[in-house]
């Protein structure tokens, strides 16, 4: 299915459930949609987090590293959370990368706690 066929499809059915009255649904329909046709074409989401927000150029180094690592396309959904202070933290599915000094500083707290006990 070329995706200019599952975009009439979507719409079809985002129709339908506009005119049914569901449009909280329609969008839950949509986005679960287009997750499902990414999945189809081997294209997965990465949530990116860090403490300042990312430029362009570093966004596409990051998307073309992942894209390596996973073997395939990552399209980046990038936050910022200064509460993680620096560094990055990365989910993919269910695989979670935690770079950032706030978990490195809890390590660190974690292991001065063991030793002094």
């Amino acid at each position: 299915m070329s995706r200019i066929q599952a975009k009439v499809y979507a719409q079809a059915i985002l129709n339908l459930a506009l005119e049914k009255g569901g449009l909280v649904e329609a969008s839950d329909i949509a986005h679960s949609y287009d997750r499902l046709l990414e999945s189809y074409n081997s294209i997965e989401h990465a949530e990116v987090i860090t403490a300042f927000p990312l430029n362009e150029k570093d966004l596409q180094k990051l998307s073309h590293q992942l894209r390596k690592v996973r073997d395939h396309e990552v399209i980046i959904d990038a936050y910022t959370d200064p509460t993680i202070i620096g560094g990055i933290k990365i989910k993919i599915g269910t695989t979670m990368m935690d770079g950032s000094i706030r978990n490195k500083l809890e390590s660190l707290r974690r292991t001065l706690l063991e030793d002094i006990q």
